[in-house]
């Protein structure tokens, strides 16, 4: 399932989606925690698409060790680039699965701190809703590093070899 479409490794194809959607999603998690009056409205749909790209890493990540396999059957033979590439999206899933987790808590806050009754209000106390807001944009930004962390070091052992081969 993870190993080829159309001929071509799944991996080379949804990693693109990756680097572009994390950070979006990362950006509109950001969105909703420094914009109170969006979290209510937002909130839900940041969350979901926050879901979403821990599917999306998931598939990545997974589509990155079938091709990893085909290429290199022999994991001694594997350069240190390469290495390094695996640990970074392996780590980048849990970036992603710590920004969904933070994301949907501060959606939960939120909903409870706004409702009109004052025994479900009172349950969260007010500080928080910014407490978690910030760790929002803090798990916002830390995972877009990540993904560019992890994406540079594949792009390492993707094309170094041939821009180092081109030189003259």
């Amino acid at each position: 399932m993870f190993d080829t479409v159309f001929g071509l490794p799944v991996h080379v194809l949804v990693l693109h989606f990756a680097v572009v959607l994390v950070p979006l999603a990362a950006l509109a998690t950001i969105a909703v925690a420094v914009r109170p009056a969006w979290l209510p409205r937002f909130g839900v749909w940041v969350a979901a698409l926050d879901a979403v790209m821990v599917v999306l890493v998931w598939a990545t990540k997974e589509s990155g060790e079938k091709l990893l396999k085909r290429i290199y059957p022999d994991p001694s033979a594997r350069p240190a680039a390469m290495r390094t590439h695996i640990e970074r999206g392996d780590d980048l899933l849990w970036y992603v699965v710590a920004l969904f987790v933070v994301a949907a808590a501060l959606v939960v806050v939120a909903r409870l701190r706004a409702r009109g009754q004052a025994a479900i209000r009172d349950t969260v106390p007010a500080f928080v809703v910014p407490v978690v807001a910030v760790l929002a944009v803090a798990a916002a930004v830390l995972v877009t590093v990540q993904v560019v962390r992890t994406g540079h070091a594949g792009s390492q052992v993707v094309w170094k070899p041939i821009v180092q081969s081109t030189n003259g």
